[in-house]
């Protein structure tokens, strides 16, 4: 980590930089079962004793922002998110394998307490059955939002 990257992201840019654009063909399809999203969909470290997901994970909040404010990682994790749009009525288990929907909930949880995008929050509402991932939350210090629950035991059903 350098003064002029000081969260360490050129590892996030170096990890997408051959898989990107397959990622965001098999989000448009609806076909991710595959090996990189812990670079797309980066949760909060300390959740994972799988040694690439906490390679990739975000240390912390400030980290979070900085991986938004980033102009290319930022753009990037917008409009992954974005492609979920239409499989939303499918569960996230269709697109994600179980490990894989697990990061995806965590990241989408983190990056929703940095920016309530629409975007982020239409598919933990969809997904998640509103639900925040607890963890996460409990990391971040926070509670779930609107006083709702948050969820150790796994995504909520899907409607």
């Amino acid at each position: 980590m350098t003064g002029q990257d000081p969260h360490g992201l050129c590892r996030f840019l170096r990890a997408q930089g051959c898989v990107y654009d397959t990622a965001v063909e098999r989000l448009r399809r609806g076909t991710c079962h595959a090996d990189w999203t812990h670079a797309i969909f980066p949760p909060l470290a300390g959740l994972s004793r799988d040694e690439t997901t906490e390679r990739f994970a975000l240390r912390s909040i400030d980290e979070a922002a900085a991986y938004l404010e980033h102009a290319v990682l930022g753009a990037r994790y917008r409009r992954c998110v974005g492609e979920l749009a239409p499989h939303l009525a499918k569960p996230p288990y269709c697109l994600f394998g179980p490990c894989d929907t697990m990061r995806l909930w965590s990241s989408l949880t983190l990056f929703e307490a940095v920016e309530p995008a629409p975007a982020f929050t239409a598919v933990l509402d969809a997904w998640f059955a509103g639900r925040r991932e607890e963890r996460t939350l409990e990391r971040l210090g926070r509670t779930a939002p609107h006083g709702g629950p948050g969820n150790r035991s796994g995504p909520g059903r899907h409607r």
